[in-house]
């Protein structure tokens, strides 16, 4: 697992898709802060969900992981931060087309507490024992955008995902 994306852009661990970017994998020489002090948490590369004004993005980041039916545990972590929050965007985690974890902006249903207003990275920490019986599952970051009437955007950043197993 490429946990911080630093393979870059094509990356070879992880498919990636992007309507109209090719790509949510950025640097910020590249594709600039996302309206962020720091755009990246570790590293040079991060995930970048959002930021197309004007029309809807979908984009993606997915990858096979194993989680062996010995474990004890197995945790996914990964950091998010959401500095603009100005259009509908839903944000979600799924394992095995199972939804992990899922965000709407602004002010849905299931809002992320800091969108917009924390600044900074915060830790997300999804307990994904559930699924080990040792055989592969995909992992699947995802986001839509939708600023079809707006010149307005919102921007989640993603970066260090993690699988920690402990046997």
């Amino acid at each position: 697992m490429d946990t911080s994306f630093e393979a870059g852009s094509p990356s070879t661990a992880w498919n990636e898709i992007s309507q109209n970017f090719g790509s949510p994998l950025c640097t910020s020489a590249d594709c600039g802060t996302a309206g962020s002090s720091n755009p990246v948490h570790t590293g040079t590369w991060f995930a970048w969900f959002g930021g197309f004004s004007g029309g809807v993005e979908q984009a993606g980041v997915q990858q096979s992981i194993t989680i062996p039916a010995t474990a004890q545990s197995a945790t996914l972590t990964y950091w998010l931060e959401a500095p603009v929050c100005d259009v509908v965007i839903d944000f979600a985690v799924f394992l095995d087309g199972m939804q992990l974890q899922y965000f709407t902006e602004p002010g849905g249903p299931s809002p992320y507490a800091g969108c917009g207003v924390t600044p900074g990275w915060t830790q997300q920490i999804l307990d994904v024992i559930g699924f080990a019986d040792g055989t592969a599952k995909l992992l699947s970051i995802e986001a839509i955008q939708d600023a079809t009437l707006s010149t307005s955007t919102s921007n989640f950043l993603v970066d260090d995902v993690e699988l920690t197993i402990c046997n």
